[in-house]
């Protein structure tokens, strides 16, 4: 994926919590359960992870589901509903991995960052000074830049 085609975290953490704020009083006896098997749905949850069925099995499932099944038309609790649930997938678990990652780099780096400067003894005479030196200024930099990016700060505060 390239991610500057897509939309970013900020947006999608703000439509997220629209959402909820949105589904925060629905009833749920208000809702249709069966809302992701109705054909407008605006949902598509067909090649998701299932629990001890086949696709063959699912597929067979939703036929019958099918011809048995009278779907009413879907209302705006149910739909929002769901639509939060799957805003969630699409937009905090993937913020938090991404936070997560970067939390990684940074703690690599620093720790690699430290354990060449705490060398530094052993490598300052050597013909392999200079390039080490260049390799703790562009370190520093990088660091600098994931930190600056504010993702750690605006979480950690």
């Amino acid at each position: 994926m390239e991610e500057r085609s897509l939309a970013g975290d900020g947006f999608m953490l703000n439509l997220l919590s629209v959402l909820q704020n949105l589904s925060v009083k629905i009833k749920l006896n208000k809702m249709d359960f069966m809302y992701p098997f109705h054909p407008g749905s605006l949902i598509n949850i067909k090649n998701d992870t299932r629990l001890k069925l086949t696709s063959q099995e699912v597929s067979d499932w939703l036929d019958e589901f099918g011809k048995t099944h009278e779907h009413q038309p879907p209302n705006f609790s149910t739909i929002c509903w769901f639509l939060t649930l799957h805003c969630h997938h699409l937009s905090l678990l993937p913020a938090l991995q991404k936070y997560q990652r970067r939390l990684r780099a940074i703690r690599d780096l620093q720790k690699l960052l430290d354990e060449t400067v705490a060398a530094e003894a052993q490598w300052r005479n050597t013909p392999f000074a200079n390039r080490n030196k260049q390799f703790i200024k562009r370190w520093k930099q990088q660091l600098k830049k994931l930190n600056k990016s504010g993702v750690r700060r605006r979480w950690d505060s």
